[in-house]
């Protein structure tokens, strides 16, 4: 029972780490990877994952307060829920075609955003910056 009070408050929660296949990739390459989620002190359900690909780019407006500004590209939804067993490992496959979008790589980073909506309990959160590099 405690157990469950603390996962709710995110205490011994799920973790969420996103992996791509490839380290280095190019702008008209097919991005895959997984969400490796691994599981808190107790059970806990896993109602969606939301994957953003995201370009940053530099905010050179001198009357903003953000250096940067998030241009989101696409987002990979995974709708299904499913528990997330204490203390084990689910892994849930996704992919992104960087060719459907124009995508400045000289000048600005990508990254992938992942959000983990855990039911009755703190969601989970992920950022990862993907090289991705002109065609080959």
């Amino acid at each position: 029972m405690f157990n469950n009070l603390l996962t709710s408050i995110g205490i011994g929660s799920i973790k969420a780490d996103t992996h791509i296949e490839n380290n280095i990739n190019y702008e008209n390459d097919l991005i895959k990877g997984v969400v490796i989620l691994e599981g808190g002190n107790t059970d806990q359900k896993v109602n969606k994952i939301e994957i953003i690909l995201i370009e940053r780019i530099q905010n050179d407006d001198k009357t903003s307060q953000f250096s940067e500004v998030d241009n989101e590209l696409d987002t990979y939804i995974y709708a299904g829920e499913f528990m997330v067993r204490a203390n084990e490992v689910e892994t849930v496959p996704f992919q992104f075609k960087l060719e459907n979008h124009e995508i400045d790589v000289e000048n600005n980073k990508i990254y992938l955003k992942t959000h983990v909506f855990i039911d009755h309990s703190v969601d989970a959160y992920d950022e990862d910056e993907i090289l991705v590099y002109n065609s080959k």
